[in-house]
Formats: C-alpha cells, sequence, structure tokens
C-alpha cells in the first residue's frame, strides 16, 4: 500500500482483525479523565474521613531516584515474563495488546509518558493512599491485602492480570512500610516508570507492520 501511512496501514490491518483495541483519542481523553476524577476524589474523600494525605507526599530528587530504584525489579520482572510461554502468561501479553496496542502504536512519547504519570499519579494516591489509611482499622495484614485486592479487581482483563496486579500492588505497599523514606511521591514515580516501560514495549511491538501490507 504504497503511500498509505503506517498508522492508515495499522488501521486496516486492525479492521481486518476485527481487533477489539481501543484508539489513541479514546485512550488519552479516558486517562485524563480517571486521573482528574481519582485525584479530586481522594483528596475530597481524605478531607471528609480527616485523612492527612498530604503528609505522605514529599517530593524532592531523592523520592524521584527511590522510585526509579523501585521501578528496576518490576523491569526485570516484565523481561523475564516476556520469556515465559505458560498460556495464562502469554495470554495476559496478548489481551494487553489486544486492547492497548492500537491506541499505544499512534502516540508520541511525551503522550505516554503523561498516560504513565497519570496512571502512577492517581493509583497510588487511591489504593495505597487513601484506601489503605481507610483500612488501618484492620491492621497492617488489612492495609496490604484489602486496597491491593481491590487494585487487582480494577486490573481483571484476565485472572492473572487481577493477580499481577495485585502482586505488584502489594510490592508497593510493603515498600512503602518497610522501606526507610518511602512515601507516595517515591511510588508513584516508581509506578509510572514501570506502565511508561510497559508502554514503550506495547508500542515497539504494535508498530510491527507485516510486509504484506507495506507491499
Amino acid at each position: 500500500m504504497n503511500g498509505v501511512p503506517a498508522g492508515g496501514i495499522r488501521k486496516i490491518e486492525r479492521m481486518s482483525r476485527g481487533d477489539p483495541g481501543i484508539e489513541r483519542s479514546s485512550l488519552l481523553r479516558t486517562s485524563l479523565v480517571v486521573t482528574l476524577v481519582s485525584v479530586v476524589g481522594a483528596w475530597l474523600g481524605a478531607e471528609l474521613t480527616d485523612v492527612d494525605l498530604a503528609s505522605r507526599l514529599r517530593p524532592s530528587s531523592d523520592a524521584l531516584l527511590l522510585g526509579l530504584l523501585l521501578a528496576a525489579p518490576l523491569v526485570v520482572m516484565l523481561l523475564v515474563l516476556k520469556q515465559i510461554r505458560w498460556r495464562p502468561i502469554r495470554r495476559l501479553f496478548e489481551v494487553v495488546h489486544e486492547i492497548l496496542g492500537p491506541a499505544l502504536s499512534e502516540c508520541t512519547t511525551l503522550e505516554l509518558v503523561a498516560v504513565s504519570l497519570g496512571a502512577g499519579v492517581s493509583e497510588e494516591l487511591v489504593f495505597r493512599g487513601l484506601l489503605a489509611e481507610w483500612s488501618r482499622g484492620l491492621g497492617v495484614p488489612g492495609m496490604l491485602i484489602v486496597p491491593n485486592l481491590l487494585f487487582g479487581l480494577l486490573h481483571a482483563v484476565t485472572f492473572t492480570y487481577a493477580v499481577f496486579a495485585f502482586g505488584i500492588g502489594l510490592y508497593f505497599s510493603a515498600v512503602l512500610y518497610l522501606v526507610p523514606n518511602a512515601d507516595l511521591t517515591s511510588l508513584m514515580a516508581a509506578h509510572a516508570i514501570y506502565d511508561l516501560v510497559c508502554f514503550v514495549f506495547l508500542r515497539r511491538s504494535a508498530r510491527e507492520i507485516p510486509q504484506d501490507l507495506e507491499s
């Protein structure tokens, strides 16, 4: 299809497969709305229930550096999982690719950074921030399990994805209580960095155009 832009070729390919993936504009719009609603909702919930979220946010270069270090094990895990041939793991990657691949393939790097930051900030503020504090009356086990169980259910595209998300949430919660100087800011940074790496991998994979569509 000489003269057809790469984005157009990818769209033709998706249509021929009946691809259920979302479009770039929908992804960006949804990311913006969810981020705004989550952040405003978390702060309103905190104000109405006397939860001090501000004290758990300490933006600094050290927090960003800690976030980078905390993201490293997750990136290594991602690379290892990509080599595993176990069917549930393969299906997890396939589903995520089908849903997000079309949109990510058309996103700029700056847009990927924005979506990653939105997810990192909003999800950590809600789950490891507000919901963790609301679960404080259940003791440490409750603070670790309840918010992350909800986090896993929110990501239940497949059962494996839900378990995977629960595990990552548990990791972030454990870091918050076990690592000195860790706070919500460092978790937001780690979450955003990990998401960005995932999005870059997905975009690269989604942009691989079959030769028969290019000719």
